[in-house]
């Protein structure tokens, strides 16, 4: 089965860590995507939501002031199917299972614990899309 084509999947990578949103974006590079935005915040991520519309969003859930799950939630509630529908990838330092199940009850298309492993993320990325598997 063939790699899917990352090339021309857009990915937005929220989290409030300089340093996390750089090593996803590395991630994400080194496996093909060319089409990464990132936001540090709900505000900035909502903002690239509107302009671009990312095909998946990876996003951490423990930001402050708004959490990632506030934005799960905002971007559930938009009126249009073309943003509710953008599949969200959480990712978190978090394992309490009430999170887990919380997040996916929001709608959450999946959930990682940091640290990320990149074949973990990319699993996540293709199921989230309905992609075949990737193959390293």
């Amino acid at each position: 089965m063939p790699t899917p084509a990352y090339e021309d999947i857009s990915v937005l990578v929220v989290d409030d860590e300089m340093l996390i949103r750089q090593l996803l974006k590395q991630l994400l590079r080194q496996a093909g995507f060319s089409r990464i935005g990132e936001a540090e915040d709900v505000p900035q991520a909502w903002k690239a939501v509107l302009t671009q519309q990312p095909d998946v969003i990876v996003c951490d859930i423990g930001m402050e002031p708004q959490s990632g799950m506030d934005f799960l939630r905002q971007l559930k509630a938009s009126p249009r199917p073309e943003i509710r529908n953008i599949p969200l990838i959480f990712l978190t330092v978090q394992s309490d299972q009430n999170v887990v199940v919380e997040a996916i009850s929001n709608g959450a298309a999946g959930y990682l614990l940091k640290p990320i492993a990149p074949k973990s993320l990319l699993t996540r990325i293709d199921q989230a899309l309905g992609l075949p598997p990737h193959r390293a």
